[in-house]
């Protein structure tokens, strides 16, 4: 079994939210072969995600541009196809796990 945090769809999501031209049939298809068997969506309210980022030492351009931040999350469910959805606002990262 492999566990990932992050998948192609969240690579193309975050790459059209910065308006960068990707192909989105093309790269679906050109991963096909590592299609995962389970998606779980792991989500928490805003201001509990904003609260987590600011705990961090560092934090890249996504982390701190709430306009694309928004942008990316809006193109990754409309692209994504999860089988189970967690809301994690009140959950710890042990209980989450």
């Amino acid at each position: 079994m492999v566990v990932c945090d992050r998948l192609l769809v969240s690579t193309i999501a975050h790459h059209q939210a910065m308006d960068e031209n990707i192909d989105i049939t093309d790269a679906l298809a050109a991963s096909e072969s590592i299609t995962p068997k389970i998606q779980i969506l792991l989500t928490a309210k805003e201001e509990v995600i904003l609260q987590r980022l600011a705990m961090r030492p560092t934090r890249t351009r996504f982390e701190t541009d709430r306009d694309l931040l928004h942008r990316t999350q809006e193109k990754f469910l409309a692209i994504m196809s999860h089988d189970l959805i967690i809301d994690n606002t009140t959950l710890s990262i042990e209980e989450t796990l």
